[in-house]
């Protein structure tokens, strides 16, 4: 873990922190708010009474009202299902997240369709969570079976839905033990769960995070899971990102006879979207990892947010976490929203994930 991604994890955790004393009380009017209108799902996503959906009630008041005015969503004539997805893997670690898909409104019927994984950031999709700064570590209590809470990822899950994908919001982090700061194998593992749906095409699948996720979904490009197509990493954390090499073997490890073999290829098309004020990504980071995908023969894509605007009405740049519109209310300024480049870089994920798995 460098430096720099574990001062993020600690201003992320810190800044957490204070939204849940200032904000531990939801109101009810936010919380019917979550549940209603637009966004409202055919099977309604499990809602613990003790879990949030959003660090503070305003932050999860501006969610809501952005799921329930998304246009795409608010065009789309057919039906929302969402349920918990909940497996075992064959170590016997419980893995928790939330399935969402789409039925009617003109998608197609009868035939598995292509899957997308999405992955969190650093604070997770849950709310219920200890931050020990001391092992810079989190840990998840979860409610038997509960889905996933974090009404941002419902939103873009309910999204991509409707576009005729089959959605995991998984949850790397929701085992009693937290051991989740490995993510790459657990991003592997849920994109495998997904895989094996019975709704899913497993050769068409894609992986999407953010922020912490956004480095967990690239480093599970290599080895290439079977299927995976697309990447897309937003606000990713991808400084010191170096792609997993496979080495293959004439004898045993350290034995006079065992001979290393090139690296494999990463056959998945990738796209980062970064902001160029991001504290914690500085470009050269973003440069070395592109050049590492580069080398592996990657189809990359990257969209570079700055400033915009002339020299008399020129905004300021787009920090970490430009992506969600409640992270306005940060009062940390190394996170903020940017309505801009949120809508150009979702414009651009739909348009690879379109290209690259169909529908």
């Amino acid at each position: 873990m460098s430096d720099r991604t574990l001062t993020l994890l600690l201003a992320t955790g810190a800044t957490f922190a204070c939204a849940s004393l200032v904000a531990r009380v939801r109101s009810r009017a936010a919380r019917r708010l979550t549940m209603s209108g637009a966004a409202e799902p055919a099977v309604r996503w499990a809602l613990d009474d003790d879990a949030r959906t959003a660090a503070s009630a305003d932050q999860a008041h501006i969610l809501a009202q952005a799921w329930g005015s998304d246009p795409e969503i608010g065009v789309f004539g057919g039906t929302l299902c969402a349920e918990p997805f909940v497996r075992t893997t064959t170590d016997g670690l419980v893995m928790h997240g939330s399935l969402a898909y789409c039925t009617g409104g003109g998608l197609r019927e009868g035939s598995p369709r292509p899957g997308v994984c999405l992955v969190h950031t650093a604070v997770g999709p849950q709310e219920a969570r200890s931050f020990v700064n001391s092992f810079v570590h989190y840990y998840y209590v979860h409610e038997s079976d509960s889905c996933t809470q974090d009404l941002y990822l419902r939103w873009r899950a309910h999204a991509l839905a409707t576009r005729g994908y089959v959605v995991l919001i998984a949850d790397l982090l929701g085992d009693p033990h937290g051991d989740g700061w490995e993510p790459a194998w657990r991003t592997r593992e849920a994109l495998q769960q997904l895989a094996e749906s019975p709704l899913v095409d497993a050769s068409r699948l894609a992986l999407v995070g953010w922020c912490f996720g956004g480095r967990a979904v690239m480093d599970a490009c290599t080895p290439a899971p079977p299927g995976l197509r697309a990447v897309v990493s937003f606000h990713g954390v991808v400084d010191g990102y170096v792609p997993h090499d496979l080495t293959a073997t004439g004898g045993s490890e350290g034995s006079a006879g065992a001979e290393a073999v090139a690296a494999p290829p990463i056959t998945a098309r990738a796209l980062l979207c970064h902001a160029e004020a991001d504290p914690f990504v500085p470009r050269d980071g973003v440069d070395a990892c592109l050049a590492a995908l580069g080398e592996r023969g990657c189809r990359w894509e990257l969209q570079a947010f700055g400033a915009a605007g002339g020299a008399r009405q020129r905004t300021s740049p787009p920090p970490h976490s430009f992506t969600n519109p409640a992270q306005a209310l940060n009062e940390n300024p190394a996170f903020s929203y940017d309505a801009r480049a949120d809508a150009a870089s979702w414009a651009a994920a739909r348009e690879l994930l379109a290209d690259a798995l169909g529908s």
